[in-house]
């Protein structure tokens, strides 16, 4: 904070204690301290000084009265650009998607597909085996988690002939597909999603509150 120049002394130069900032500008340079001097200043000196003081206070209270008309309420949410909250999402209508299983989306590039021990034990029991079996035939366990195995061409270790060998165990990430983030990002990012699988845009139209449940478990 700067030191007061003589602009701010007030006393034979009277309203120029304010000049040139205005009263916002005076209480940002100054803050509250410097206020109750001037207080003390002004009561200890003459009648001008203290017309100049009251002047002063008219003006703050004023000036407080016009921001608390400008502050937005508790609880209430900015508009949106359009004025009418919060901008549609691009796939507000709802998307269309029907799983053939084809298996298009299981392979053809490096990646991970995660599993919960609950999601293991599932598998392992669905396709009647030991969990201790499954694990050591299909995962890998990482830093992260554990994945499904692939192999070297990118495919997951449970496609077999173009089809999911465990489709109707599969793990929330395959049970979530198409409607990841990525996916959703742009309606660009949706149609290259849908180059590679088949499924997407046809068949029966997900709302915008399933495809939100299902985006949201892979955030």
């Amino acid at each position: 904070m700067t030191a007061p120049t003589n602009e701010f002394v007030g006393g034979t130069r009277g309203p120029g204690l304010l000049r040139g900032a205005g009263v916002r500008g005076f209480l940002h340079q100054t803050g509250l301290l410097a206020i109750i001097g001037l207080l003390f200043y002004t009561l200890s000196g003459s009648t001008n000084r203290r017309k100049v003081m009251q002047k002063i206070l008219s003006e703050i209270v004023m000036a407080a009265a016009e921001g608390k008309k400008k502050k937005p309420s508790v609880g209430a949410s900015p508009a949106s650009k359009s004025g009418k909250g919060r901008p549609l999402l691009w796939y507000a209508d709802g998307l269309q998607f029907e799983c053939s299983a084809c298996g298009s989306c299981c392979g053809g590039e490096p990646g991970y597909i995660w599993m919960d021990e609950e999601e293991i034990r599932r598998a392992a029991e669905g396709l009647g085996m030991h969990v201790l079996d499954f694990c050591q035939m299909y995962i890998a366990e990482f830093p992260r988690g554990y994945s499904l195995r692939e192999f070297d061409n990118g495919d997951c270790c449970m496609l077999k002939d173009g089809r999911c060998t465990m489709y109707d165990y599969r793990p929330l990430q395959c049970r979530t597909w198409p409607f990841w983030p990525d996916n959703l990002r742009s309606r660009a990012a949706w149609e290259r999603a849908a180059l590679r699988c088949p499924g997407i845009n046809r068949g029966r139209r997900w709302s915008l509150s399933e495809i939100a449940a299902r985006r949201d478990q892979m955030k």
